[in-house]
């Protein structure tokens, strides 16, 4: 396989993992509104897919920091760009968890 394959390859592999990455971001915000606005008396309108469209919208008026210029290949780049998908919106709901474990004892 050429390296110009190679960088196909991952770029199709980010570009499926994506759906997953907004999905669990949307599952964030929901275990964190049912952590954080609801004992506030926040109605409890919010499931899975407004959470996941909330995430979204979010996501897309975020800045997004520019493009680094060194010589990563398709490859680190993918593999960079799922871990952080990833690893985000987990580090934040594992914050989350620690704050309202703080809260309720």
């Amino acid at each position: 396989m050429s390296n110009d394959d190679d960088g196909c390859l991952w770029l199709v592999v980010a570009l499926l993992a994506t759906p997953f990455g907004v999905m669990l971001k949307g599952w964030t915000l929901l275990k964190m509104w049912a952590w954080f606005a609801l004992p506030l008396g926040a109605p409890d309108l919010l499931n899975l897919w407004h959470g996941v469209g909330l995430a979204a919208v979010v996501s897309m008026m975020a800045p997004t920091p520019p493009a680094s210029s060194d010589d990563r290949g398709a490859r680190e780049t993918a593999i960079r760009a799922i871990l952080s998908m990833a690893l985000t919106p987990l580090f934040i709901l594992f914050f989350g968890w620690l704050v309202h474990a703080a809260m309720v004892s």
